[in-house]
C-alpha cells in the first residue's frame, strides 16, 4: 500500500514538473453529537463522524479535477448511550471535472450542486451544471440525477422507506439572471423532477423568482419566492414558499453586523406526514423543499409547512475568526398539518425557538477549525418538550 502511494506521488510530481500541472490535498473531518432527553421516553445519542480526502489536479485555476472519498460512521443509541449500534457509509463524494472561461462554466460529474442563493434548490448528486452569459444574461443550466448516492448523503429524500441508496430521481432545470433590472440581481427559475423507482406518481415542477440589491451602502436585501405544481399520484399540487432576509452592517466594520430572516411555506391540513406519500386529497398544498433550506442547528426540519422567524449577528475578525449568534422561532403554518419531525405530534402551531453559535478559526492557510453548538426548546406543538442539544465540530486540514 505503501509503494503503490509512492508510485503516484511520484507519478503526479513528475507529471507537474513535465506538462505544468499542479495538485493539492487536503484531510476534513466533523464530528457531530445530538442528544434528546424527552420526559416521558428514553433518552436518544446521535453520533455522526464525516471524513474525507480531498484531492485537487489543477491545468490552472480555472481548469482542475478534483475527487473526494468520504467516510459516514453514525451511532444510533436509545435509552442508555452504550445500547446502540454503528452504521457505515464508504462512497465518492467528489468526482468532477470543471472548466472556466471568459464568459462560460462547465462542472460535469459528482458535486453538491446549488441553485441561486435565496430557497436553495441543492443536491449533492450526479450531472451536468453549465453557465454562460450572453448579451448581458446569464444563464444557469443543471442536470441531476440522485440514485447512486446512499440514502444517509442523500440530499434529496424522497422516499420514506428504509433503502441502501438515495431515490432514483432526476431534476433539471434552468435559471436566467440580469443584473441590470431591479435591484442588483433579478433571477427566474424552472425545475423540473421525477423519479424512476418508487415515487413515479410525484412529478413536481418549482418556479422561482430571486430579487437582491440594496438600499444604501450598509442595508441590504434578499427575496427568494417559489411556487410548486405539478402532481402527486392524483392529487394537484399546488403550493407555495418565500424568505426574506434583510441585512445591515456597520459602518466601519463590514464583517459585522445583522441579519433579520422571515420564511413561510405552505402546508396542508388533510397531510399524515411531509413525505409525498403522506397526502390523502386530490388537491396537495404542502411545499415540499428540493434540496437545503436553513432551518437552524439542532432540529433542522424540512422548510414544509413552516413559519420561520430568524435573527442572526456576525463579527469577523480579519480572515482570522468569524463568530456567528443566531436565535430562531419556529411556526407551523397550519396547526393541523404535519412537519417532517413526527415528534411534533399534537395540532399545536408553535414548534420551539433555537440558540445557537458558530465559531470558524482560520489559523492559517493549512489549517480550519469550526466549532458550533446550539440548543432547540420544543413548543406546544410536542406532547414531550424537553430540550434538545447538538454540537458540531471540524476541521480541515490543506497540504
Amino acid at each position: 500500500m505503501k509503494m503503490r502511494a509512492g508510485i503516484i506521488f511520484f507519478l503526479l510530481l513528475s507529471a507537474s514538473r513535465v506538462f505544468g500541472i499542479y495538485f493539492d490535498w487536503s484531510l476534513r473531518d466533523s464530528f457531530t453529537f445530538v442528544n434528546s432527553n424527552p420526559s416521558t421516553n428514553s433518552s436518544s445519542y446521535i453520533l455522526l463522524n464525516n471524513a474525507g480526502l480531498y484531492f485537487n489536479i489543477y491545468l490552472d485555476e480555472k481548469k482542475y479535477f478534483s475527487f473526494g472519498l468520504s467516510d459516514y460512521a453514525m451511532y444510533n443509541a436509545s435509552g442508555s448511550f452504550t445500547n446502540g449500534s454503528w452504521t457505515n457509509n464508504l462512497f465518492i463524494d467528489k468526482l468532477l471535472v470543471n472548466y472556466t472561461g471568459d464568459t462560460i462554466q462547465l462542472v460535469l460529474g459528482r458535486d453538491y450542486f446549488k441553485k441561486l442563493s435565496g430557497m436553495v434548490i441543492a443536491g449533492k448528486g450526479d450531472g451536468l451544471n453549465f453557465k454562460a452569459v450572453l448579451l448581458g444574461t446569464e444563464i444557469d443550466l443543471l442536470v441531476l440525477y440522485y440514485g447512486l448516492l446512499p440514502n444517509l448523503i442523500n440530499s434529496f429524500e424522497f422516499n420514506p422507506e428504509e433503502q441502501t441508496e438515495g431515490a432514483k430521481r432526476y431534476t433539471g432545470g434552468i435559471t436566467i439572471s440580469r443584473y441590470d433590472l431591479i435591484g442588483e440581481k433579478l433571477s427566474l427559475g424552472f425545475f423540473y423532477s421525477f423519479d424512476t423507482s418508487t415515487n413515479t406518481h410525484y412529478q413536481p415542477f418549482f418556479l422561482e423568482l430571486l430579487n437582491m440589491g440594496s438600499f444604501s451602502g450598509n442595508l441590504a436585501y434578499r427575496l427568494s419566492a417559489v411556487y410548486e405544481g405539478g402532481q402527486n399520484q392524483t392529487a394537484t399540487i399546488s403550493s407555495f414558499s418565500a424568505m426574506f432576509d434583510f441585512i445591515w452592517k456597520m459602518a466601519n466594520t463590514p464583517s459585522a453586523g445583522l441579519i433579520f430572516s422571515a420564511g413561510y411555506s405552505s402546508g396542508d391540513a388533510s397531510r399524515t406526514s411531509t413525505y409525498p406519500s403522506g397526502n390523502t386529497d386530490s388537491q396537495d398544498s404542502l411545499f415540499y423543499a428540493p434540496g437545503y433550506v436553513d432551518t437552524g442547528l439542532v432540529l433542522f426540519p424540512k422548510f414544509s409547512n413552516l413559519i420561520l422567524l430568524k435573527l442572526s449577528g456576525f463579527l469577523g475578525l480579519g480572515n482570522v475568526l468569524s463568530i456567528k449568534l443566531n436565535a430562531m422561532m419556529l411556526n407551523k403554518a397550519i396547526a393541523e398539518s404535519p412537519i417532517s419531525d413526527p415528534s411534533a405530534n399534537l395540532t399545536n402551531s408553535y414548534i420551539g425557538s433555537e440558540f445557537s453559535v458558530l465559531i470558524k478559526l482560520h489559523l492559517d492557510y493549512s489549517m480550519d477549525l469550526i466549532l458550533s453548538t446550539g440548543v432547540f426548546l420544543k413548543g406546544s406543538a410536542y406532547s414531550d418538550t424537553s430540550p434538545m442539544l447538538k454540537i458540531f465540530s471540524g476541521v480541515n486540514i490543506k497540504i
